[in-house]
């Protein structure tokens, strides 16, 4: 019931939600700036198949939604909606309440940020195998070979797997159900998912996910029975050691969900932060100068280690203006609204999908002057906000895996920048949806010559 002096949801445009949803699907931020000018800070999207859509950017309203009770706001759910059929039924990325938060006590030891950097030397090494395999001299996409960069670096941090054909097959079997996750009539229609029959979105999905299950709990049984288990760093080892409060371990089926999860979660969008990194940074020459001179000042010439990472804070900088100038998705932190919750003046009703519009909230000069500018001294020497500067996410949601993709984006970053050569193709690439996120335009095209 709405109380005197509330409102019910906020303004939304006149136009069908069809034309709404045709416009979120092909020019999500143009749609978003318009909402802004007319309705302000809160507003709602009608869109098929999601329904009402309540977009918040203020550190105040982005602080109420990652703070609410967990019987009043769902993330879990919205996830399961979404990639239920990928990612199971049992990881924290889809669950809710106190299993939420059991899981999530499992799993964050495994992620915490010191251990993180202890990857160091194999992201490394990835991406000096990465860079062997670059076109010379000629213009290519970068981001597929990002992709396949966060691949080898996700299996063999996660499985413990050295290169090899076990690691190939793995990461093979990771690589298709990632596209197809994200590619698939599914993610948009959640309903195909109940689909039967041996053809259509469904049957392909559940066959890929069959072929990616039996590889992965293969890996999971080997491990299991393995004499050195407890003395292994990777993070299925940890998680296969780890109890709950009442010394209970993962399953296998909660083991393989909580894997796949922090592997959905991980590769899109690590992947699409590390193409916007690398563009900013090749279209702004001042901060690349002022990169590899830190980096020729940190590591006198030698290859990238551990001991370096904490010593470039000018990258690390560099990274978060990145993701704030160019958020990987328009809307993140999405929640399903369980009881009545208060956004302003608004109370918004049970049903409600309501997210954090980080495309706004990063454009707002009252937050960063001159918000359209590249400027990583805006995160030297100050820690940001966790609810001006989520790119994360927020609260007792925020991503598992958010040291772990820091650690990859700062150490690849390093890595190629610790030699000349890589230059952009048309600095300046304007956003383009992409699945469910914003890339560069054409996969960010680049050139490189040793």
């Amino acid at each position: 019931m709405i109380a005197p002096g509330q409102k019910g949801l906020p303004p939304s445009l006149k136009t069908p939600s069809f034309i709404q949803t045709w416009r979120w699907l092909r020019e999500p931020l143009p749609l978003l700036d318009e909402c802004f000018a007319r309705f302000g800070d809160t507003f709602t999207l009608r869109l098929g198949g999601v329904g009402n859509w309540v977009m918040v950017s203020t550190p105040a309203d982005i602080k109420a939604l990652f703070t609410a009770p967990a019987d009043v706001l769902h993330a879990g759910e919205v996830n399961r909606r979404f990639f239920g059929p990928f990612a199971g039924s049992a990881s924290s990325f889809v669950l809710d309440g106190a299993e939420h938060l059991r899981h999530r006590r499992i799993a964050l030891p495994a992620f915490h940020s010191e251990r993180m950097q202890a990857y160091t030397e194999l992201v490394r090494d990835a991406t000096e195998e990465i860079i062997g395999g670059w076109p010379r001299g000629r213009p290519f996409a970068l981001m597929p070979h990002i992709t396949d960069l966060i691949l080898r670096v996700t299996v063999r941090a996660v499985f413990g797997l050295s290169p090899g054909p076990r690691e190939q097959e793995l990461r093979e079997r990771l690589r298709a159900l990632d596209e197809l996750a994200f590619s698939s009539p599914l993610s948009v229609l959640p309903a195909l998912a109940r689909v039967p029959g041996p053809v259509g979105p469904a049957a392909r999905a559940r066959a890929e996910v069959a072929r990616a299950d039996r590889v992965l709990f293969e890996e999971v049984a080997a491990r299991r029975a393995s004499a050195d288990v407890e003395s292994r760093q990777d993070i299925l080892s940890l998680l296969l050691c780890t109890r709950d409060a009442e010394g209970k371990p993962l399953s296998d089926v909660e083991l393989r969900d909580e894997l796949f999860s922090a592997l959905f979660a991980g590769t899109h969008t690590t992947g699409t932060a590390m193409a916007w990194c690398f563009e900013r940074v090749l279209s702004e020459p001042e901060a690349r100068r002022k990169i590899e001179a830190e980096l020729a000042a940190v590591t006198q010439g030698a290859r990238i280690e551990r001991s370096h990472i904490g010593q470039l804070e000018y990258l690390d900088a560099a990274i978060r203006e990145a993701l704030r100038a160019r958020p990987i998705a328009p809307v993140g932190g999405q929640r399903l609204v369980k009881k009545p919750f208060a956004v302003g003046p608004y109370l918004l009703p049970p049903g409600t999908l309501v997210g954090s519009c980080a495309h706004l909230t990063f454009k707002r000069p009252d937050l960063y002057p001159e918000p359209e500018r590249y400027r990583p001294e805006r995160f030297l020497g100050r820690k940001a906000d966790p609810y001006e500067w989520a790119a994360f996410g927020g609260g007792i949601r925020r991503c598992l895996g958010m040291a772990f993709a820091l650690s990859i984006l700062k150490t690849t970053l390093a890595t190629v920048f610790s030699r000349p050569g890589l230059s952009i193709v048309s600095p300046h690439s304007p956003p383009s949806r992409y699945a469910f996120f914003v890339a560069p335009q054409r996969g960010l095209e680049v050139t490189y010559q040793d």
